[in-house]
């Protein structure tokens, strides 16, 4: 499927921005890759076994996700994350949310991998005009499905998806299990550490 294919989003005409340069060096766990569109890398045609995801696929998406989350050690998946998982989805998707997703070669209805990702709109930067970064916030693989290509099939779907759109800069997390997949694809790691602060309750 090629990228008409893809759900639209909106996205308002704007002159192409200057193209970011990252540093290379080895990813470590836990830490933000990005992956600027210039960067000599490997070819990001549109995988002809990923396909833009439907609303027929919230379910779908949202057991991956939740197998994901596990995988992490994020503690037990309940009941009402997925509810809201499925809901946000379902509104989503779309709308500010792309999910390119590879169905179970074994099983009809069932997705065997996905990458899920948004445009989001940032303040202008010296390195970034536009302030539009490619966000990837879920990829998973079925457990009956991996070390078969598959997230990487669905990756490939959604940076082309992305170069489509003209977004200049591509950025996610990574695990110390996937960052292989995802230097292969030309994320490098940023000079600057990720932090993040939680409000106490």
């Amino acid at each position: 499927m090629g990228l008409s294919g893809a759900a639209p989003l909106h996205r308002p005409d704007r002159p192409r921005p200057n193209r970011p340069r990252s540093p290379g060096g080895a990813p470590r766990a836990g830490s933000i890759l990005t992956h600027p569109r210039d960067r000599p890398g490997p070819d990001l045609s549109l995988s002809v076994n990923a396909r833009s995801a439907g609303g027929n696929d919230t379910d779908e998406i949202v057991r991956l996700a939740a197998d994901m989350f596990a995988g992490f050690g994020h503690g037990d998946p309940s009941t009402d994350w997925h509810e809201a998982a499925r809901k946000a989805v379902a509104r989503r998707l779309g709308e500010d949310l792309v999910v390119f997703v590879v169905d179970d070669p074994t099983q009809s209805g069932r997705l065997a991998a996905l990458a899920a990702g948004m445009i989001v709109e940032r303040l202008p930067a010296p390195h970034n005009l536009s302030g539009h970064v490619g966000h990837v916030q879920w990829v998973a693989t079925d457990p009956t499905q991996r070390r078969r290509g598959l997230a990487r099939e669905a990756m490939v779907a959604l940076l082309a998806w992305f170069d489509a759109a003209d977004v200049p800069v591509a950025e996610l997390h990574t695990s110390a299990d996937a960052h292989r997949l995802y230097t292969s694809l030309g994320f490098t790691e940023v000079p600057h550490p990720s932090l993040r602060r939680r409000p106490e309750r």
